[in-house]
């Protein structure tokens, strides 16, 4: 080897452990979440499809001005995963986030319809997938104690 190799080798190699060690050494943010924890409860509907029922029905619900109020007051946000792209309140997430999200409620492809109701501490207060009305939703929220605190 050439010693003009040997340095273009050499600056390959301190070049990626710099960069590698820098990369580690920026805080990872492993909770896409992370910003919502304490101010929103978030109502997550996981659909396969932009047409499916699931998300049509809580869209719907959600329109209807006494829920409206009753979302605010319980500080909730939704956010929608159509095969696997996330949108917050209608705006996407980023690629980052998109995947840190879909790993962290461990939804993969062939995605399948699932509600996900996740409380301000970042914990996971409902996860199934059968039809959940948002009656239903403010009632298990409304059962739980931080809510009953706030309301007192």
């Amino acid at each position: 080897m050439t010693i003009m190799l040997q340095h273009k080798f050499k600056f390959l190699f301190w070049l990626a452990l710099f960069l590698c060690t820098s990369v580690h050494a920026t805080p990872q943010n492993d909770y896409p979440l992370e910003a919502e924890l304490w101010k929103h409860r978030l109502l997550i509907i996981s659909v396969p499809a932009a047409d499916h029922p699931m998300l049509a029905n809580i869209r719907s619900a959600i329109r209807q001005q006494e829920n409206q109020q009753a979302f605010a007051e319980r500080l909730m946000v939704l956010y929608e995963i159509i095969n696997g792209k996330i949108w917050r309140d209608g705006q996407p997430l980023d690629a980052q986030q998109n995947l840190l999200l879909l790993d962290n409620l461990h939804l993969k492809a062939p995605y399948k319809a699932v509600t996900f109701l996740v409380g301000l501490d970042g914990g996971i207060k409902l996860h199934t997938e059968d039809p959940a009305s948002l009656q239903n939703i403010f009632q298990l929220i409304d059962g739980m104690p931080m809510r009953q605190n706030h309301q007192q």
